[in-house]
């Protein structure tokens, strides 16, 4: 479905790169990418009443002693318990460099800005490219309830230094008294399908033993490419210490083409887990575990729009797994 491109008081909404699902209030909290930044909470069970579709908007504001940058290219959301994280892209500067932010989640101001790794930072030869990263974000909860969990975050595209056939992974391990620690991961394999890919969202699945990676390009003529992939948790939680740059990238355990399947050809940006599927009917066909949510990015480009779409789950007789 096409989401409204203003809310009721006349205010321009657009460039959702990221989704949240708030399984406690049946909220989804969209993450705008405009310049001053902002989150809005849409109500589902209002989409037929599109004046009330939309709350008010959190504007995400920092202070004199966590100033935000000039301007927040917000691309990736997580909320995790007490706190909302959120990736700011850069461009390779100073005054906008790439991000982890924390915020309060009930007033939007900043709590922390964190910079990221030393080989992610911008100097000749090395680092992100502009605009390329972090756009991936998700929350990993704590084995057994015990703490906050950890983040994981990816580069959009391969580092400057990097071979071209991968993109860095990164776990976050928050701190309440300090800035935290980074980890390096092994890093994923980019598609091999024509066309210029960049990882757009992750997203941990509720059983915490499989990872989602969301991949866009576009490929004049053909138009936008979207791919789904899935991968397994254990082969990034066991590894050892790894240089990203000369380990083998890990491929995935499969890719699902979402253009292909029926997906709108767009700019998906946003990936999360929405409400629990409903039992599918049909012989030898269930549908199991919670939906999937998307979010498209109309860059506040009147020839694109912001776009919703739903994932359900299927599971086959072939597919017994």
């Amino acid at each position: 479905m096409a989401l409204p491109s203003r809310v009721a008081a006349g205010r321009p909404l657009g460039g959702f790169s990221a989704v949240s699902f708030d399984q406690a209030t049946d909220l989804l909290w969209l993450l705008s990418d405009a310049p001053q930044g902002y989150l809005i909470a849409l109500d589902p069970r209002a989409l037929r009443r599109p004046s009330a579709l939309f709350r008010d908007p959190l504007a995400l504001v920092g202070r004199p002693y966590a100033p935000l940058p000039v301007q927040v290219d917000g691309e990736g959301l997580a909320r995790a318990p007490g706190a909302l994280w959120i990736t700011s892209e850069g461009r390779r500067s100073a005054e906008r460099p790439a991000q982890l932010l924390r915020f309060d989640p009930a007033t939007g101001l900043l709590q922390r800005a964190v910079e990221l790794p030393e080989p992610w930072q911008a100097r000749p030869g090395q680092g992100l490219e502009s605009n390329s990263g972090p756009e991936s974000l998700t929350w990993l909860p704590a084995a057994g309830g015990a703490g906050t969990g950890d983040l994981l975050l990816a580069a959009e595209t391969p580092l400057r230094q990097d071979p071209p056939d991968r993109v860095r992974l990164l776990r976050y391990a928050p701190s309440a008294k300090g800035a935290g620690s980074f980890t390096a991961l092994p890093a994923l394999a980019l598609p091999k399908q024509p066309g210029l890919w960049g990882l757009t969202e992750l997203l941990v699945l509720p059983d915490q033993r499989k990872l989602l990676g969301l991949w866009r390009s576009y490929l004049p003529p053909e138009g936008w490419g979207v791919l789904l992939s899935l991968y397994r948790m254990g082969d990034l939680q066991t590894a050892p210490a790894v240089d990203p740059a000369v380990a083998p990238p890990l491929q995935p355990l499969f890719s699902w083409d979402l253009i292909a399947s029926g997906l709108a050809s767009d700019n998906w940006e946003g990936l999360a887990v929405g409400p629990q599927a409903a039992p599918g009917a049909g012989t030898g066909v269930r549908r199991e575990g919670p939906a999937l949510l998307l979010v498209s990015d109309d860059n506040f480009n009147p020839r694109q729009r912001s776009l919703m779409a739903v994932l359900r789950p299927r599971r086959t007789a072939a597919c017994p797994g």
